[in-house]
């Protein structure tokens, strides 16, 4: 079972919870409301021209500096 990110939309709350994909969203603890699943955020290699500073070899800006 994956782990899940849920948001409370009324109080803020948040939790991060172990669920199967098919469950009902919980409730929130503090407020009662129904909390939102979010949408992890994916992180693309090599998705731009800026060069974070490590030594790979895949970048042509990285193997130009010296």
């Amino acid at each position: 079972m994956p782990l899940y990110r849920y948001v409370c939309p009324k109080c803020g709350e948040e939790q991060i919870l172990l669920m199967r994909m098919n469950d009902k969203a919980p409730q929130c603890p503090k407020c009662g409301d129904e909390m939102e699943k979010q949408i992890p955020r994916v992180q693309l290699k090599n998705a731009g021209s800026s060069c974070s500073g490590s030594s790979c070899s895949s970048c042509s800006s990285c193997t130009s500096r010296s």
